[in-house]
This record gives structure tokens, sequence and C-alpha cells, in this order.
């Protein structure tokens, strides 16, 4: 079960859920949020390959369209560079303003992702899935 924690802002407050071990929930979670279905998930090799299968199957189980892009990992790639490579990758799979970007990963990718979510088209959702360890 997830536990929610609001985010209170001056213009807009939102809910973080956190969910430790429901990895193969997060396309459930995230159907509830009645979001369009084409989702990019973004993460690092080392994360992706032990996570991204998983959060691929359960972005699909959920009724998403789920494609993935791999950022390298570490501090020296949150570049414009990287985030080119995001865009790059949401133009090829034709990501709309209902479109939802997916970070897999804390640090780099969710900075790199939050970015590119909140500048591809003036603003996509965005989810973050911390890495579970």
């Amino acid at each position: 079960m997830a536990s929610l924690i609001t985010v209170n802002l001056p213009q807009q407050s939102y809910e973080i859920a956190i969910a430790p071990g429901n990895l193969e929930r997060l396309g459930e979670y995230m159907a509830d949020l009645k979001l369009g279905k084409k989702v990019l998930l973004v993460s690092n090799p080392t994360i992706f390959k032990h996570y991204g299968q998983k959060a691929i199957a359960s972005l699909e189980a959920g009724g998403f369209k789920c494609v993935h892009h791999i950022l390298p990992a570490g501090e020296r790639y949150k570049t414009p560079s990287s985030i080119k490579k995001i865009y790059d990758a949401a133009l090829a799979n034709r990501l709309e303003r209902s479109s939802t970007m997916v970070a897999l990963g804390g640090g780099v990718i969710g900075d790199m992702t939050g970015f590119a979510s909140a500048t591809w088209l003036r603003g996509l959702t965005l989810s973050k899935f911390p890495h579970p360890y």
C-alpha cells in the first residue's frame, strides 16, 4: 500500500506516493490517475538492468504503451545533450501532451526526466519511481 505525502506549494500542491517494494504495481497506480496511454520510462543502465523489465511489464499490465530510454549514470551526464536525447526519444515515439515520462531511479535520472517532462510540448506528467535500494 502506498503512503501519500502532500507537498503544499503556493502555485499548486501535489501528492507523492511512497510505495516501497511495489514496483510491480506501478502500472496499477498510474492507471488510477487517468493519464494518457503513452509512457517514456527513463533510467540508467544499472537501475534498468535490475528493475527496468519489471517496471515496463507493470506499466503494460496497467494498459500503457511503454518505451524506454537509457541515460548514462553519473552527475557529469546532467547536460543539455542528455535532455536532447530524452527529447529525441519523445519525438521518435510521438509523445503527446497527455503522455507521461517516468523516472526509474533517483538523482540525475529524476532531475533530467523532470526537466524534460516539464519542457516537452510545454509540459507532460512526470512520475518518479526512485530506485528501490
